[in-house]
């Protein structure tokens, strides 16, 4: 019985891995086609990690087993776009409990402020209450939606101008890093063509609402 037992075990474990191959082969050939149909160039697969080129990024210092790919690459108004798929695993010892997002990135090399903005949640109010941490702004709805940090309040709250935030409240939902010169956006769920589509529009908007003043060259 116990043997029985085993082998069905390990035949529907063999069944979702090969499930899940498929998977993840007919999403590499989905965006595959999309990238060539908008004339990104495309890599393939998800070995490398995003984070070893991106220190800093919140993202990527989670969990454990990082791994990226799907990379798509946009070179717009001097500025290079990067779209990729991104996963970690966030389970304790021996277990695999993988977390999966779609990254919009763009590289600058203005001094913009570091920066996180995220949806908040329960626990920000919570850690809020204990440390203050989340940087308090001029709109009641936006400091009501979004969590936000920084090591440079005053020039974040130049990047959050009135602008930036009304579109942020009607923009969609995600967490928005600024480290390095670097802008990040995601959900926390993976994107399909017409969704990369929707975020790669939602971070352009983004750089051109970010004011003059902070366009200046020279990382930070």
């Amino acid at each position: 019985m116990g043997l029985i037992l085993i082998f069905f075990i390990l035949l529907a474990g063999a069944v979702y891995l090969y499930f899940m191959v498929l998977k993840t082969r007919a999403r590499t050939r989905m965006l595959l086609s999309y990238a060539r149909e908008n004339g990104y160039q495309f890599e393939p697969g998800m070995d490398e990690s995003p984070e070893v080129r991106h220190p800093g990024v919140a993202l990527f210092d989670r969990g454990s087993d990082r791994r990226g790919g799907n990379l798509m690459t946009l070179q717009k108004d001097g500025l290079r776009y990067r779209m990729f798929d991104y996963r970690f695993n966030q389970g304790t010892s021996g277990d695999s409990s993988y977390k999966r997002f779609s990254v919009c990135l763009v590289e600058t090399d203005w001094r913009l402020p570091q920066l996180l903005v995220r949806p908040e949640g329960l626990g920000d109010k919570v850690a809020q209450l204990l440390a203050g941490e989340d940087l308090q702004l001029d709109s009641v709805e936006f400091n009501r939606r979004f969590w936000v940090q920084s090591k440079d309040p005053g020039r974040a709250m130049d990047f959050l101008h009135p602008k930036m935030m009304q579109y942020l409240l009607e923009a969609p939902l995600g967490t928005l890093e600024v480290v390095h010169g670097d802008l990040v956006v995601y959900p926390d769920f993976e994107l399909d063509p017409a969704g990369y589509q929707l975020y790669l529009a939602h971070l352009k908007k983004i750089v051109r609402l970010i004011p003059d003043n902070l366009r200046e060259a020279g990382r930070v």
